[in-house]
């Protein structure tokens, strides 16, 4: 794993942002049919050069994640979420079954993905010279 390193971040105001995010969690409030409240926290802008990751991590105390991806492209990295309580299976079992406790959700620029915060999640090395970006917010429900 030599020369990866983590990717750079920018903090952003959450003032600043919450009106453009408003009508996604509008959405999102119409897709898990509940009104709820909300407090948003800063918002960070993520910069991937080449071989830039992120490690596996959560955002635990907090209650919902999300992740916007800005752009993408060929070799961009890819966001991906890792189950922390699968079973383990031998190699050759998961070559056969398909099993694995890692899921990559297909997303293009302007897509928008939520997760509850406690899920763990990481961003793969970033093989383009073309910069990716993403900004990733935590919500908590009131």
């Amino acid at each position: 794993m030599e020369g990866l390193h983590a990717s750079d971040c920018i903090e952003l105001d959450w003032k600043d942002w919450i009106d453009i995010f408003k009508p996604t969690l509008n959405l999102l409030s119409i897709d898990l049919k509940s009104d709820f409240k909300y407090t948003m926290y800063d918002p960070w802008l993520n910069l991937y050069k080449r071989g830039a990751h992120q490690e596996v991590h959560d955002h635990f105390p907090c209650h919902l994640s999300m992740v916007f991806l800005v752009n993408d492209g060929p070799d961009f990295s890819k966001f991906y979420f890792l189950d922390r309580n699968s079973i383990n299976v031998s190699h050759p079992l998961a070559k056969l079954s398909g099993l694995t406790n890692v899921f990559e959700p297909t997303l293009t620029a302007g897509d928008a993905i939520f997760f509850p915060s406690n899920l763990m999640h990481g961003v793969t090395p970033h093989n383009s010279d073309v910069i990716r970006r993403s900004i990733s917010i935590n919500l908590d429900i009131n």
